[in-house]
């Protein structure tokens, strides 16, 4: 799959589920949706989308989980002034 590709489907659920973590989203991916067979989705590849789209503005923290049995995890949302983003990318796929 095409970094574009990975990146509409990694935006889009975050669109969806935020706040998210990304764990929820290459789960979902790669486990539910079955996206390693059919898209070519590895679990590595949700992991830098959630740093390039962070870096690039597309999403944001939210708030941060803890837990005393589990390790801290970050969850995610899209930011207002990129929400068109998402638009764009599925326009263009």
């Amino acid at each position: 799959m095409s970094v574009k590709g990975t990146r509409l489907l990694v935006l889009g659920l975050v669109r969806l589920r935020q706040p998210v973590h990304g764990y929820q989203v290459q789960h979902e991916l790669t486990q539910q949706w079955g996206a390693e067979r059919w898209f070519g989705v590895l679990p590595g590849s949700v992991y830098n989308q959630f740093r390039s789209l962070s870096k690039a503005g597309y999403i944001e923290v939210d708030s941060v989980e803890r837990e005393a049995s589990r390790p801290e995890r970050t969850l995610y949302r899209i930011t207002q002034a990129r929400e068109a983003e998402f638009h764009t990318l599925r326009t263009e796929i």
